[in-house]
């Protein structure tokens, strides 16, 4: 992991603010000045109006003064600290750095927080049975530690910014084990591609986890469909599947469907929830930054949130596996909902860990050997091992884990015994090229290779 930054930029830009500050004030006493003397030789005195536009004056001089000062306190706050988060796999490349680059003029500071991990293919082969699965939650803990550390360092005078350039279950679990502070902006670095650039869009603390709509099964005449006005669509299954694992999907592409997730995790398809940014509503993702917009997205983050947690109350011992769509900075303030649920007080609080039994994934090119890659990125989450116990990858309908037939298992004792002894054909022809291993194989193959050799003289 690597952190850089500029602690000594941002205090030199604080400090050339105030010093701007002083000089306009003594300009400002300066010019108020003056003019009282031109206007004390210019008007005779005696006059009624002298004294009435001197004050007139001054209190002009004073407007200015506080509008000044106001203008510069807001370029202030806007222009604070650039935080750039990067979590990525090591054969990805970074595609943003040139507009790092342009953005460094509009922050008093920049620091990144960076890491990256081996790539998704040397960690398994993929195989009929098992997708390639990767432990990250180390990674992600000590990324979320030095972001905390990087804005502990740094003042609350002025605003957050975060730039996030993370895979999925490594950008939810930043989110959720962060504390934003006051003044928190979100933008997303863009990339081109339709509804996921946001631009810069500001975290409300008005949008609190239990604002969000409630998420609740449907009648069978709603055609198992809820519109949360004026911009989610919420899909549920009429009757799901016992405790069969379950898919959540969240997404902004609603009429791009998602790629299809492996048969061998034998997801029923009555289990699939979908929470979509609907574009019937006539909305689309909002790139301005006016206040309707940073509510919505708001207000989509809090209900990506809540249908978690129904989802995990209405499955409570199954496995949720969670796939997204969704921009970058969107993943991490939804991770910041999510924790927004523990941190409710009052009497009707209840324990609730979401990571139990969350399986976080993320989607690889369609290439062959890629597709759908479960990545743990928490610590609370279960264990690799216990994933394939949960997703039941080791059914009998895959062939590696078939019956073997009952010949092989009554012949399986002699070919041991066979292979004991030195006899076999295939023990032969690995024995006999190396002269040097003689004295390591059994009496058998001993005697064996005394014989030929005497032979060939």
């Amino acid at each position: 992991m690597g952190t850089t930054g500029q602690p000594r930029a941002k205090q030199r830009s604080r400090n050339s603010l105030h010093s701007w500050e002083s000089f306009i004030s003594i300009l400002l006493i300066i010019s108020g000045t003056l003019v009282t003397a031109l206007l004390g030789i210019l008007i005779p005195p005696g006059r009624w109006y002298s004294s009435w536009m001197s004050l007139w004056i001054v209190l002009f001089a004073l407007a200015f003064f506080f509008m000044i000062r106001n203008l510069l306190n807001e370029r202030q706050k806007k222009r604070g600290t650039l935080y750039y988060l990067r979590f990525l796999d090591s054969s990805m490349s970074d595609v943003h750095e040139s507009t790092l680059r342009e953005a460094k003029d509009k922050y008093m500071d920049l620091r990144t927080i960076t890491w990256s991990f081996p790539p998704f293919d040397e960690m398994y082969e993929e195989t009929s049975y098992r997708p390639q699965m990767r432990d990250i939650s180390t990674g992600v803990t000590g990324c979320a530690h030095a972001l905390e550390q990087a804005m502990s360092n740094d003042t609350l005078d002025t605003q957050f910014t975060y730039a996030p350039n993370a895979i999925f279950p490594a950008g939810l679990a930043i989110g959720y084990q962060t504390y934003f502070m006051g003044n928190t902006t979100f933008v997303e670095l863009p990339d081109g591609r339709e509804n996921k650039d946001l631009g810069q869009w500001e975290l409300q603390p008005w949008a609190v986890f239990e604002d969000a709509p409630t998420v609740s099964t449907n009648d069978d005449e709603d055609d198992g469909i809820i519109s949360w006005p004026p911009v989610k669509g919420w899909y549920a299954p009429p009757q799901p599947t016992g405790d069969a694992p379950v898919a959540l999907t969240w997404t902004t592409k609603p009429k791009e469907p998602l790629h299809p997730l492996p048969e061998c995790w034998n997801i029923p398809e009555s289990n699939h929830y979908v929470l979509e940014w609907a574009e019937d509503s006539g909305c689309t993702i909002p790139k301005d930054q006016s206040p309707k917009s940073n509510r919505q997205i708001n207000e989509f983050a809090a209900c990506c949130a809540r249908s978690l947690w129904e989802v995990s109350q209405k499955h409570p011992d199954s496995p949720i596996v969670l796939c997204t769509r969704l921009p970058k900075s969107v993943q991490l303030a939804i991770g910041w909902r999510l924790a927004q649920k523990l941190d409710r007080p009052g009497p009707q609080r209840v324990p609730w860990n979401p990571w139990k039994n969350l399986i976080t994934v993320q989607f690889e090119k369609p290439d062959p050997g890629r597709g759908w890659i479960i990545v743990r990125a928490h610590p609370a989450q279960p264990p690799l091992d216990e994933v394939a116990f949960m997703l039941d990858f080791e059914s009998t309908t895959n062939e590696m884990f078939e019956e073997p037939p009952k010949t092989l298992k009554l012949l399986s004792p002699l070919i041991f015994f066979w292979m004991m002894l030195g006899c076999s054909p295939v023990s032969r022809l690995m024995a006999y090229p190396r002269p040097t291993r003689l004295a390591t194989r059994n009496p058998v193959s001993r005697l064996i290779d005394s014989v030929v050799r005497r032979r060939r003289r």
